[in-house]
């Protein structure tokens, strides 16, 4: 697998550009006039994003065919799995709506739906039924479209079981198209720890990431999964 914990994919520099801009526009933390403030923590969030969005359509469209990559290249039709959120623009929200504008044809599965972003405060999850999610992941891997898709792009998971439906989901692609790329972002906690349950972490650690091309934990994230506390980037 590829590792993209920190640097940056070798997307054209105007596409990277233009790709941080959307993101940053889409992840407004905070204006005054004409310019966004995000902070350290904000920006960390648009550059990991960034890198992930990137990473899969540099990829992707190299096993499509287009080692170059220039700003004319086809754009890869791409499957997000990850959450939704009612307010604001993370998972999902800001992964569908970067790709889409960079003229990706993006198929968006969420793993559940929330109100906004859970460090805002308490809310309602409303978390896809493991039986009802495996049954989409089956109408996604049977569907005449299905050929179509490059690249699969996995996040925040509600249940374990949603982990084993997309390991299937990820596996059937690539029995019908080997060169497809699956970018796993192991979305499962940072410095303060664990955000989901341990089950969730073991299940993306023992079922997906073996099956990633592409990997971008955070640092803690990289730890947890490897079994190693890390203390710094270097």
């Amino acid at each position: 697998s590829l590792l993209f914990p920190v640097c940056r994919p070798s997307l054209s520099g105007s596409c990277f550009r233009q790709l941080r801009y959307l993101l940053r526009r889409c992840c407004k933390v905070a204006r005054c006039g004409n310019t966004f403030k995000l902070g350290w923590r904000g920006a960390a969030v648009l550059n990991r994003l960034t890198i992930r969005c990137a990473a899969a359509i540099k990829v992707a469209s190299v096993r499509g065919g287009n080692a170059n990559m220039t700003d004319n290249a086809s754009p890869a039709e791409i499957i997000a799995i990850s959450s939704h959120v009612v307010r604001g623009s993370v998972g999902n929200r800001a992964i569908v709506f970067s790709l889409e504008t960079m003229g990706h044809p993006v198929w968006s599965l969420p793993t559940l739906i929330l109100p906004w972003h859970p460090g805002h405060g308490p809310s309602t999850r409303i978390v896809i039924a493991d039986d009802q999610f495996a049954a989409a992941i089956d109408d996604i891997v049977s569907s005449p479209w299905a050929h179509n898709l490059k690249a699969v792009i996995s996040g925040y998971f509600g249940g374990v079981g949603q982990v084993a439906a997309v390991a299937g989901l990820v596996k059937a692609l690539k029995a019908k198209n080997p060169d497809l790329v699956y970018l796993c972002d192991p979305v499962i906690g940072d410095l303060k720890g664990l955000y989901v349950p341990e089950p969730i972490a073991s299940a993306i650690r023992d079922q997906l990431i073996p099956l990633a091309d592409i990997t971008t934990p955070n640092r803690f994230e990289l730890g947890w999964l490897c079994g190693v506390e890390l203390i710094a980037n270097a």
